[in-house]
């Protein structure tokens, strides 16, 4: 899976270009992802809803260890997104607007289960578009 680290090192993009990426996973709102990062950091350590790193920072290292990344998803309602599986869509164009739903395999098994041990069971399993600017 390419991270929005590594679509710089491709070459062929330009300042303008818009990389998509069709993501599938679990969608967390902000105030369950910030619970749950609270939860993660131990008593006296709570993260403010507000703060978006620290609340991923928190997550991530969790979630990687089940083949998973956290990432902060959305263009005008911002949620955290448990993702999966991704998959390198190329450059933006009017027609990735509609789009195939990834398929759940073992591997959303999985995690669903890691996220319900882990006290978090506000989620929503969905397939979304990821417009990344280099």
């Amino acid at each position: 899976m390419l991270n929005d680290g590594q679509v710089n090192v491709l070459g062929f993009l330009g300042k303008n270009d818009i990389v998509c990426y069709r993501s599938g996973g679990f969608l967390i709102s902000p105030e369950i992802a910030a619970q749950w990062a609270s939860r993660i950091r131990g008593p006296g350590r709570e993260i403010d809803v507000r703060y978006m790193i620290p609340i991923s920072d928190a997550i991530h290292p969790r979630v990687e260890g089940h083949g998973a990344a956290c990432e902060l998803v959305g263009n005008e309602e911002l949620n955290y997104m448990v993702i999966t599986q991704s998959e390198f869509l190329g450059l933006y164009s009017p027609n990735l607007a509609t789009f195939e739903d990834l398929e759940r395999g073992e591997k959303e098994d999985a995690v669903e289960q890691f996220l319900k041990d882990e006290g978090v069971t506000d989620y929503e399993l969905t397939t979304i578009l990821r417009r990344v600017t280099p």
